[in-house]
């Protein structure tokens, strides 16, 4: 049995020869394992970045489509502008004859809002 102190030099993992004092005295080389290994995790990183700038673009695109904002209004749909001292309730009263909940159920509908609050100057559409 041989005694590794006495070595002058030995072999890491990695197959490359070292010193003693663990200095690289050969440049590393990767034999055909290795190289296969390195590019089969290339390719993979390269894929998973791809999926991951892909996943964000579209993110973007549907926050986008997702805004706040209402669409243009369309044929027959008209636009009020709130005066101070309008609401929800006093719109749709004044905009139908029928259930005056289910009227401020659509016009909140249709212009996405979450809640009864208005804003003076705020347009909201009126759908038909």
């Amino acid at each position: 049995m041989m005694n590794t102190t006495s070595m002058t030099a030995s072999y890491n993992r990695m197959n490359v020869r070292t010193t003693t004092r663990g200095r690289s005295t050969q440049g590393a080389r990767l034999n055909k394992a290795q190289k296969q290994a390195l590019m089969v995790v290339l390719k993979w990183g390269f894929a998973l970045a791809f999926a991951v700038i892909l996943f964000c673009g579209a993110l973007m695109v549907m926050t986008e489509a997702m805004s706040d904002q209402p669409a243009e209004p369309t044929a027959g749909e008209s636009v009020v502008y709130v005066a101070p001292g309008d609401t929800l309730w006093s719109i749709a009263s004044a905009t139908s004859d029928g259930d005056i909940r289910e009227r401020v159920f659509e016009i909140k509908t249709r212009n996405n809002l979450d809640s009864d609050v208005l804003k003076s100057g705020q347009m909201l559409i009126i759908p038909v």
